[in-house]
Formats: structure tokens, C-alpha cells, sequence
């Protein structure tokens, strides 16, 4: 796992894979098979000994071991990328500046693992400091005992949005709202749907915590 996003990963096809050997002989410089898309920024080796060293890459795509092998990459990956989170969060948030955006795409694609891909995602929002960052999880321990929904807004940065006034009825309520800022949220967050049970809303559309609709002057200066 990179620390950092190297320079020439935004311009590159997006192109995931590990070099797969079979008892230590090379048989594939990229197996996409093995590494899902959204973890495309992971470099590694795998080494099986329960592939046949004359495999092709047809019979590959049918084999089930490496679906095997694969679920077996990604939890390892996404386990190693929490420990980071929980242990080294300043070597986490800066990976994560890199590559949080990518990371995202697997709500969408990886549902298997949908929840531990949303509590590695980090958010400002407008309770937190500028420049400071929640969870998912942290977001929903803090939520009034009234507050069903997990509220979001999203736009180009987080210091336009705390000036948003869609955001005076949830403060006024005592609820935060994460700031999306990542242009790929306004897809993926949406398309998660709700976090353990949360219904993820955006704080633009639909009613207010008040539940009455937004009103249309504010509407009008955002």
C-alpha cells in the first residue's frame, strides 16, 4: 500500500492486478482476477501452490480458487488499511488524501464488503474543526436520541459549506452534517444508501430535521 498517490496515477488507465506466481514461477504479470478495481492503487506478489503451473489464462478466469484468493486479498487489504486508520492516523490520513476517492468507488462495486469500506472513509462535516475530520461511526455515536437519518451535504469545499444556509435548521436542531467535497460522493454516497441502518439524506433536498420542506428564500441564496 503506497503512502502517498504517486504523480502519474490520475493520467494511467485504471488498470488493477497482482503478479500471480505458481510455485514460485511467474505466470501472470497482472492478474486482474485477483484484486478488485477500487484497490488498484495495491502492488503485490501472490504465490499459489494449488494452481497448476501450466494454467492458462482462460482456464484462470474459470477457476474458483482464485475467487478464493481474492476475497482473501481484500480482506487483508481493507483489515490492514483499519489498523492503519485505528493505530497511525496521520500515515492513514495521508494515504487517504491520495486515495480516498478510489477507495469510495467500492461501495458501489464490492458489496460484500460495502461497511468495511464506509468505515474507513473519513468526512469533515460542520461540527468538526477546518481541516479536522468524523466517521460514520463516529457521526452516528454523537446523534441526538430523536435523529433517525445520517445528514450530508455536498459541494466544492467544506469552508463553503459551513457558510451554507441549509445548514442554520440542523444546528439549530443540534445535528451535523457531513461536507462531501470528493466529486465521485455525489454517486457513491447516494448509491450506499444508509449506514447500519442510517439512512444517509442530503441536507439540500427534502425536508429539514424539523420536518417541514426547505424553505424557498433559502433555496434562493444557496
Amino acid at each position: 500500500i503506497p503512502a502517498q498517490k504517486p504523480f502519474a496515477f490520475d493520467w494511467q488507465e485504471p488498470v488493477a492486478g497482482l503478479r500471480l506466481y505458481v510455485q514460485r514461477v511467474l505466470i501472470m504479470e497482472r492478474c486482474e482476477q485477483v484484486l478488485p478495481t477500487y484497490l488498484r492503487f495495491v502492488q503485490g506478489v501472490v504465490d499459489s501452490a494449488d494452481l497448476p503451473l501450466n494454467v492458462s489464462r482462460e482456464l484462470l478466469q474459470q477457476n474458483p480458487l482464485l475467487d478464493a484468493i481474492q476475497k482473501s486479498v481484500v480482506k487483508n487489504i481493507l483489515d490492514t488499511l483499519a489498523g492503519m486508520k485505528n493505530l497511525e492516523f496521520d500515515k492513514y490520513l495521508t494515504f487517504y488524501k491520495g486515495f480516498g476517492g478510489v477507495l469510495k468507488e467500492g461501495l458501489s462495486r464490492d458489496w460484500a464488503n460495502r461497511e468495511k469500506i464506509a468505515d474507513l472513509l473519513l468526512f469533515e462535516s460542520a461540527n468538526t474543526e477546518a481541516g479536522m475530520f468524523t466517521t460514520f461511526a463516529e457521526y452516528v455515536s454523537k446523534m441526538p436520541a430523536d435523529q433517525t437519518d445520517i445528514y450530508y451535504l455536498t459541494g466544492e469545499t467544506a469552508e463553503q459549506m459551513r457558510k451554507s444556509p441549509y445548514l442554520e435548521t440542523f444546528r439549530a436542531k443540534g445535528r451535523d452534517v457531513l461536507l462531501l467535497t470528493d466529486p465521485i460522493d455525489e454517486f457513491t454516497i447516494p448509491s450506499f444508501g444508509a449506514y447500519k441502518g442510517k439512512p444517509l439524506k442530503a441536507a439540500d433536498r427534502g425536508d429539514t430535521p424539523t420536518g417541514d420542506a426547505v424553505p424557498d428564500d433559502v433555496k434562493e441564496q444557496f
